[in-house]
This record gives structure tokens, C-alpha cells and sequence, in this order.
């Protein structure tokens, strides 16, 4: 996380960015003198002072040191996947630096060096229009588009934070924006990872450097993503009670932004969910029928959709309408994450998983002997799907339409077939 805490005995600092004691060479920072002066002679800090200021100061030399920790776990991860393949930007190996992929690229293409990703990044940032939009190249592969996942993401996002610490921009404002949208990277995959105490640390940090910038307008949009972030965090930690009055005052602020926006939509619904688990259920319905009067194409708003539902189903207070549409939004998200992605990309899997955990849990709860049949159906079907997908990956032994026994499907390419599925090619050097 951000270097929220005091360097010497850990205790949480006032502000990020000002209100503490710092080290006036590497700005390392500190809850008082006492702790800087402790630090310098039993702790390390004189040995340690000019490194640090040499990687740029305290909170750049942090984020490079835990790239490098989340680089290290991404090359292990991939390096069976990854073994005597070429990076697919600069075509060298290896030898001196590990592949990853960590998208949902399949066959040889989305393997590179996690520098040329990082470098990549750069410049797709600096190329693009605007400022905000440009933190999608930290975040997604430029060949397949999708997301990357675990340690791959993880170290992206932390040369992301490192960028926005260093970098050169012509307006401080700029600066400041790059570092907000830096900060909320980072919250996101920590948020991602079930780091969740640490995420809220980075969006109350990120909250206070608002604090001392231009951006921190009462009810700004900055400040409203921030406190939903907060939100989402606290009720992963089940802390139902702190979340309602923070998501109460951000559905407020959204409402007065424009009650009929998407983003208004979600909001509600993580309210709606809120008040589910506070066994507010009454207010909750009441609150969906509202915001939720029409079918929307927003991929937010279906999750917080699918987390509404799930929430009603886990309190055990779903009805059986509610049940068939929950059931309904949920396979239309399977299908057109197949058609989008593939049959094997990440929101695909994302979709599938969450379709196959719902009916599990919701097993007996359909009154309907044609809508039980039907979700235990396609229960099996999840389930098959996930034991063909594990032994393909496997290598699994088949046979191709000549009878010539194919060993190791990993080599081969996947590609979609226009229709929702994959197929597998043969490695580009056998064509």
C-alpha cells in the first residue's frame, strides 16, 4: 500500500502528502522527530537515505520495490506457459528477464516482458487524448483487450503508481489527475486481489491528497468514486453499518449530478445491496424499482444487478420472481460475454462462475419443476465445460479430423469462432 504509516514504529500518519515529519533528503516520513531521529540510527535509514532518493523518494523507491515483488511472483506463475517463447513486442526470450501473460490472449500471442508492458503503457499514455481515459493501457492488453489478471496486474499497477510519481507534465493539474487516476488504480487491484483493509488505506489517502488539490470540490466526481470505493470495501469486510451512511451520501450526490445516469443506477444498487444485508429488505425493493425501470447495456450496473440478487438470495429473502430474473440477467451475461470475449476469456469466466455459484445456492428455491430443471441443467453444462477447459489445458490427448493424435493442445492456437465459442488452430510453425 501507500506509504501511509510512519516509517519508524508504523502509526498512522495525519495526511498523504503533508501533516508529518519527512526526511528532508529522500522524503520518507515520519509521526515525529523522535521516530526520524530512532530510524536514522537503529533502523536503517543512514544506510538506506541516498538509495532511496536516488529511486526518486520515498513512496517511487516503495512502488518500485513492490513491482519488482509482484514481477518476480508473475514470471514464476507463467513460466510454464511461457517457456521458450518470445515476447511479442521486442522478440527476444527469457534469458534475462521473465515472460508473462496475464490476459486473455491464447496460443503464442499476448507473451511478453513485463518492461515492454510497463514501457508500452508509457507511451500509449503520453499518445493518448486527454488524461483520464490513458490508465486503460496499464490496465488491459492492447492485443486482446481484456483485463490483466493477478501478479501481471498487480505489478502493472504499481509502475503505473511509480509513473505518476516521476513523471514530467507541462500542468501541475495534469499531475494531479494522473496521480488520482494512479491512486485508484491501485485501490481497484488491491481491491481485486481480497486486499480489502489495504484498498480502503490507498482511497483515504487518495481522499486526502483531494483534500489539497483543485479536484476537491464538495460532491466532485473524484471524491464520489472514492467513498463508493471505501463502500465496496466495507461491505467485502461485511462492515455493513459503516458503509450506509457513505453510499447514503453518495446515491445524494449522484442524484443531484442526474438521477438517470448509469452510474446513478449503480450507486443505488450498492445501496439497495447495503440495505439487504442491514435487513432492510422493504426499502430495498422499493429503491430497485425506482432506478431499475429498463433493460441497460452498462456491464457495472448487471454486476451490481447480480450482487443485489445475490445479496437477497444469501439473506434468504429472494422471491420467486425476483429469482427467474436473476436467473435471466445472468445467462444473457454469459451469452454476450461469450460473444464479446470468447468462450474462454476472463469476463466469460467471470460470467460463467458467478451463473453456476447463483444456482447452486439457489438450489430448491424454484417452485417452477421447468425452472429447477433448467438451472440444473445448466449447472451440469458450467460444470462440464470447466473439466473439458482443465484437461485441454492439461494437454489432454485427442484426436483431429485425420485421426492423428494431438499431445498438447497448449502449443495450438485458440481462436473464436464467430459464434460465441473457440476453436484450436495448430502452432503457426506447422501451417
Amino acid at each position: 500500500m501507500l506509504l501511509t504509516t510512519c516509517a519508524c514504529c508504523a502509526a498512522p500518519l495525519p495526511t498523504y502528502g503533508a501533516g508529518a515529519k519527512k526526511c528532508s533528503r529522500c522524503s520518507t516520513r515520519y509521526c515525529g522527530q523522535a521516530c526520524q531521529q530512532q530510524h536514522w540510527k537503529e533502523g536503517g535509514h543512514d544506510k538506506l537515505c541516498k538509495k532511496i532518493k536516488r529511486g526518486g523518494g520515498a513512496e517511487a523507491y516503495h512502488a518500485e520495490e513492490k513491482y519488482k515483488e509482484a514481477a518476480a511472483e508473475a514470471v514464476s506463475a507463467c513460466a510454464h506457459e511461457t517457456k521458450d517463447q518470445t515476447c511479442y513486442m521486442c522478440t527476444a526470450g527469457a534469458e534475462k528477464e521473465g515472460l508473462v501473460r496475464g490476459c486473455g490472449c491464447r496460443g503464442d500471442s499476448g507473451i511478453a516482458h513485463l518492461s515492454c508492458l510497463v514501457q508500452q503503457a508509457k507511451i500509449l499514455q503520453e499518445n493518448d487524448v486527454g488524461v483520464q481515459g490513458t490508465h486503460e493501457w496499464w490496465r488491459k492488453c492492447k492485443v486482446c483487450g481484456q483485463w490483466f489478471e493477478g501478479a501481471v496486474a498487480r505489478a502493472l499497477t504499481w509502475a503505473c503508481w511509480k509513473h505518476a510519481l516521476v513523471a514530467s507534465y507541462p500542468e501541475k493539474y495534469e499531475q494531479n489527475i494522473h496521480q488520482i487516476m494512479g491512486m485508484h488504480l491501485l485501490s481497484c487491484t488491491l481491491r481485486n486481489e481480497g486486499c480489502h483493509s489495504e484498498s480502503i488505506a490507498v482511497t483515504r489517502a487518495k481522499l486526502d491528497f483531494l483534500q489539497g488539490s483543485s479536484h476537491a470540490a464538495p460532491g466532485s466526481s473524484f471524491e464520489i468514486e472514492a467513498k463508493e470505493h471505501i463502500v465496496l470495501n466495507l461491505y467485502d469486510l461485511e462492515r455493513y453499518e459503516e458503509a450506509l451512511p457513505l453510499i447514503r451520501e453518495c446515491y445524494a450526490a449522484e442524484l443531484a449530478r442526474d438521477a438517470d445516469s448509469d452510474v446513478s443506477r449503480r450507486t443505488a444498487l450498492v445501496y439497495c445491496r447495503t440495505l439487504v444485508r442491514l435487513k432492510r429488505v422493504n426499502q430495498a425493493r422499493v429503491l430497485y424499482r425506482k432506478h431499475i425501470t429498463r433493460q441497460t447495456d452498462d456491464i457495472d450496473v448487471e454486476r451490481a444487478q447480480v450482487d443485489y440478487f445475490a445479496a437477497l438470495l444469501s439473506e434468504g429473502v429472494i422471491s420467486q420472481p425476483e429469482l427467474r430474473e436473476a436467473k435471466r440477467i445472468m445467462e444473457e451475461r454469459c451469452k454476450r460475454a461469450r460473444q464479446a470475449h470468447g468462450s474462454d476469456g476472463p469476463e466469460t469466466r467471470e460470467a460463467k462462475r458467478g451463473l453456476a455459484a447463483f444456482l447452486r445456492d439457489a438450489k430448491g428455491a424454484f417452485d417452477s419443476p421447468a425452472d429447477a430443471e433448467s438451472a440444473l441443467s445448466l449447472l451440469a453444462e458450467l460444470d462440464s465445460a470447466v473439466d473439458a477447459d482443465r484437461h485441454i489445458r492439461q494437454g489432454m490427448s485427442v484426436l483431429n479430423l485425420d485421426g492423428a493424435p494431438v499431445l498438447n493442445l497448449d502449443d495450438w492456437r485458440a481462436v473464436p469462432d464467430g459464434e460465441g465459442g473457440t476453436i484450436y488452430l495448430p502452432p503457426k510453425s506447422n501451417i
